[in-house]
């Protein structure tokens, strides 16, 4: 990610870069989800993937300990969104902060042990989300008042993630660009449900 941008500014200097490559090397971001982001905009699902993509620059807010796996996995199920892994982070974003808005520090802190998250990077999550959201106002993307729909959800992380894309070939197989071999983790929403095409994130 660091050594791309690096070429991107290498690129801008010597004006050969496009308008779009102007506005992702404005933001802090692996440029993949940079290129997400910029797509947010015309698909109208800024608010959405502001929040997908903050999350996905950070580790993991789930925490699984070892002995109580089942506990945790139970925990992280009210989350679950039966036809996208993505919206995962949507739902547990906005069940956060609803209760962010009622509870005292403590006890919001008492939350996230109870239901397996780390505090620590829950609000890491919204330090990153509070950064890119103002540079994104800044660059004059405008956030959606109304939700976005799934598909054009989607259509902004293929945008961005085009090597991410990824066709089943065998019973939990799916074979990617340059032939890369991925499989859905036993926890994904999808994992049953075995969909023709997926688009993956890391």
């Amino acid at each position: 990610g660091l050594n791309l941008l690096r070429e991107i500014h290498a690129l801008d200097k010597q004006d050969r870069l496009t308008a779009i490559g102007r506005k992702l090397a404005r933001l802090p971001l692996d440029p993949r989800y940079a290129r997400v982001l910029m797509a947010a905009s015309d698909y109208h699902c800024v608010t959405e993937i502001l929040i997908i993509i903050s999350a996905l620059s950070i580790q993991d807010p789930r925490e699984r300990p070892v002995d109580s796996a089942e506990k945790a996995d139970k925990a992280h199920s009210q989350f679950v969104d039966e036809n996208s892994d993505f919206y995962w982070y949507l739902n547990l974003w906005h069940f956060y902060h609803r209760q962010q808005k009622k509870l005292s520090q403590n006890k919001l802190r008492k939350l996230c042990q109870q239901n397996f998250l780390s505090y620590m990077r829950m609000r890491e999550w919204q330090d990153i989300h509070r950064q890119l959201r103002h540079v994104s106002t800044e660059m004059g993307l405008q956030l959606n008042s109304e939700p976005a729909s799934y598909a054009n959800v989607h259509c902004a992380i293929l945008t961005g993630m085009p090597s991410q894309l990824a066709c089943l070939t065998d019973k939990h197989e799916y074979t990617g660009a340059r032939n890369i071999r991925l499989y859905l983790f036993p926890a994904s929403s999808q994992f049953h449900k075995k969909p023709k095409w997926i688009v993956a994130a890391e």
